[in-house]
């Protein structure tokens, strides 16, 4: 499995059972809130109550 696909089904993952904020998110993931925001965007993913 490449490497962006990995990457997109991880987030597809935690972004739908993740309850908090996206800053909160961010923080978990030890990424800045604007690059979970990109890599989000990117993967066409939506936050669990957007």
């Amino acid at each position: 499995m490449p490497l962006e696909q990995a990457e997109q089904v991880y987030l597809e993952k935690i972004c739908k059972h993740f309850d908090g904020s996206p800053d909160e998110l961010a923080n978990k993931l030890e990424v800045s809130t604007r690059t979970l925001y990109r890599k989000l965007q990117r993967y066409n993913i939506k936050l669990k109550g957007s």
